[in-house]
This record gives structure tokens, sequence and C-alpha cells, in this order.
């Protein structure tokens, strides 16, 4: 992004992507959902719901990383003496108050690392068309197999 003219254009060169983050640890279960020409992983538990609301509640709390209890729990005694701890609250998804913490980072001292950015060119544009088009036409295929299958049984 730090080199796309548009961007650059519409945003300024001193623009900064900001994240944020919410670990929590538990369990979960994978589960495939889609159709015939897509699927995507899906986890389900309690656990997503709480990862997801401290991301949320990272934003509130003015973060970039906010750490359950049950991370932070984890860590080795080395990385745990570098978590704050910031409020003890109840989390949609637990049943009891969850300790959150933060690991503080000045992100604007972080150093940019600059890559190469591949030059492409006429040649390199249309063989990667082409290398698409095959995977698609591939895809399209296994498809038309399945649904044959189906007929079948």
């Amino acid at each position: 992004y730090r080199s796309h003219p548009g961007l650059q254009q519409r945003m300024g060169s001193n623009a900064r992507v900001d994240l944020s983050f919410g670990l929590h640890f538990g369990w979960a279960i994978e589960g495939a959902v889609g159709t015939d020409f897509k699927i995507d992983a899906s986890y389900v538990s309690p656990n997503v719901s709480v990862a997801e609301s401290l991301e949320r509640a990272a934003h509130t709390y003015g973060v970039h990383l906010l750490i359950s209890s049950n991370v932070a729990e984890t860590c080795s005694p080395s990385v745990a003496s570098f978590l704050r701890l910031i409020d003890k609250a109840l989390i949609r998804g637990s049943k009891l108050p969850l300790e959150l913490h933060t690991l503080d980072l000045d992100v604007s001292k972080l150093e940019v690392v600059q890559r190469d950015q591949p030059i492409w060119n006429t040649r390199q544009r249309f063989r990667a068309r082409q290398l698409l088009e095959v995977e698609k036409k591939r895809k399209q295929a296994c498809a038309d197999l399945m649904s044959k299958a189906e007929e079948l049984t």
C-alpha cells in the first residue's frame, strides 16, 4: 500500500494501516461451510465469540492488542512480564469475568522495511492470467464431476 499510486493520491504519503487484535485461548470446532464452487473453514465455539469481542474491545480500550487471561497464563514468565493488566470484565461468550491485558508497543517507532516490488510486464501478466484460467477450468471440471456423481446416486 505504501507504493500504490492510487492510494498515495487519495490518502497521502503518511498514511498508515491501523489494526487491532483480540487474543483468546480455548477449544473450537472447525467445519467446512459453502457451496460446490467455494468452501470456507468456519470455527464454532464460545471461545471464538470471546476472541471476536476482545478484538472489538481493543478499539474501546485504545490498544492494538487485547489479550485474555487464558492467553496470558500460557505465556512464559519473561513474556508475561511485558503484559499490562487493563481491566477485569465480563466478555460476551464468557461465563466468568476475564482479566484483560495488553502489550504496550509504540508502533510508530517500528521500522518500515522497504521491499523491492516485482515489476510486472505484459508477458508476466499474460502468464498469470493463463494460470488463473487453467485453475478456474480445473475447479469447474471438478464441480461438474461432483454434480454428475450426485445424479447417479
